[in-house]
């Protein structure tokens, strides 16, 4: 990511708790070299040190190195790091940017806040930005933008997945099984199957079915929009039985989705939908992430809505129930 000054001075600092590395480089010219090294112990110290090469240099842009581990993860000294980057920008007033030591990208199932944006933790690529159709300085802004919404709208950290899913491969068809159903249902009934297609907005996440996480760009322009078709089908339908992957995320988000257009409709639809509890299940990633207790939490609250928890252990003639609505 590039700030938003394209000429200037900047100052690269490789903090330690004795020493500190010092090096200068020219933003227009994108080259560096080293500069000196600071001897000093205390904060106090070396933030006197510091201003002495601010007063001289005059820089726009302060780097600060941010030490982690060799798989990215963090440890005593990236929080030293954090808290004296925090130091460096209220004193000295000049835009603090913390890179990965190994310039890296996040790893997989790493979570992206607000904060992490607002601090330079990670930064928008500006490799991607041509592909994208926006400048560097566009995309960065809307990285905050996007993270700040999610946080406002109660919504998870944008989350670095391993690719999944990818339309036209093997992880994006259907399970052989279903697909089956599907065609034999087609088949019995006279009925077309429907598919909803989603993810195609680079520009935002798109877990739930019915519509994008965030739905416009900072600037109010739109990104994409919520459909109307699974809340026309539960009009029109007796039944809807929802199962699929993952519980905690677009399962979870395409119901939460439904529930908000059922109820501004007509909240009595939702006695019509059925959730199949045992053909689902969160996303756990064994000692970095578990989403069970959130996904027992929504699904709780479709409950307490009106929508009926079921499993499919039990035939279905002992709890599908015809609703009809006046």
């Amino acid at each position: 990511m590039k700030p938003a000054d394209t000429h200037g001075t900047v100052l690269a600092l490789d903090l330690g708790l004795k020493r500190t590395g010092v090096a200068s480089g020219e933003l227009s010219i994108g080259i560096a070299h080293p500069l000196t090294v600071i001897q000093a112990g205390s904060t106090d110290t070396r933030l006197t040190a510091i201003a002495n090469l601010i007063a001289e240099w005059s820089p726009v842009l302060l780097v600060l190195g941010l030490p982690t581990h060799a798989d990215g993860s963090e440890h005593e000294m990236t929080r030293v790091a954090r808290n004296f980057a925090n130091k460096l920008e209220s004193r000295f007033n000049l835009p603090v940017f913390l890179v990965d030591e190994n310039g890296q990208h996040p790893a997989p199932h790493t979570l992206v806040t607000q904060q992490d944006i607002q601090s330079g933790r990670w930064k928008f690529n500006p490799q991607v930005a041509k592909s994208l159709g926006v400048s560097s300085e566009a995309g960065q802004q809307h990285l905050l933008h996007y993270t700040r919404t999610l946080k406002q709208q109660g919504k998870y950290d944008l989350t670095i997945w391993p690719y999944h899913a990818m339309l036209g491969g093997i992880g994006h068809a259907l399970v052989p099984a279903v697909e089956e159903a599907i065609f034999f249902h087609t088949l019995a009934r006279g009925s077309q199957a429907e598919f909803e297609i989603k993810g195609q907005i680079a520009m935002t996440e798109n877990y739930s079915a019915i519509g994008p996480d965030v739905l416009a760009k900072s600037d109010g322009e739109p990104l994409g929009e919520k459909t109307l078709r699974l809340m026309q089908t539960v009009v029109e339908y007796d039944a809807m039985i929802i199962a699929g992957q993952a519980k905690s995320h677009c399962v979870a988000w395409t119901i939460g989705d439904l529930l908000e257009q059922i109820q501004a409709e007509d909240a009595r639809l939702a006695r019509k939908v059925y959730l199949l509890e045992d053909c689902t299940s969160p996303v756990v990633v064994p000692g970095v992430m578990d989403y069970s207790p959130q996904a027992d939490q929504a699904f709780q609250r479709f409950a307490q809505a009106g929508m009926h928890l079921v499993r499919s252990s039990r035939p279905l003639a002992e709890w599908i129930e015809i609703t009809k609505l006046d």
